[in-house]
């Protein structure tokens, strides 16, 4: 398993009134299989709500186009509306020789959250 620090850095969102940066740290853990792989994370960050969230998750890339690797996430979040929040998408990652570039997709959920596209890398050194 490789395990490497993670850095947050920002979320655009569908909807106005949201803070963009979001920066933040965190460790991301990939274990490497047949034609996939699963990420595991967690961390904390400045939220698109300006307050601090802490969060976990685990992610499933089995689709690679050239180097990119495609898959879904699924996780638990705080800072939100409520204690902890489920959240899950889709997730994307470029990997470089210093790390990958990770954007993840997560659907509008009405009355909760809107359309996100949050961008973060990790960093080997």
């Amino acid at each position: 398993m490789d395990c490497l620090p993670h850095i947050h850095v920002a979320a655009i969102h569908d909807s106005a009134g949201f803070q963009t940066a979001t920066p933040g740290i965190g460790v991301f853990c990939t274990k490497e299989k047949e034609g996939s792989s699963a990420i595991m994370g967690a961390g904390i960050f400045d939220n698109s709500l300006g307050k601090a969230s802490l969060y976990g998750m685990y992610g499933w890339r089995p689709l690679s186009v050239g180097p990119v690797k495609l898959g879904f996430f699924g996780g638990v979040i705080t800072g939100y509306k409520r204690d902890a929040d489920l959240f899950g998408g889709l997730s994307a990652s470029v990997p470089f020789n210093w790390g990958e570039v990770h954007v993840l997709l997560l659907p509008n959920v009405p009355k909760v959250s809107p359309t996100t596209l949050a961008l973060s890398f990790t960093v080997r050194f």
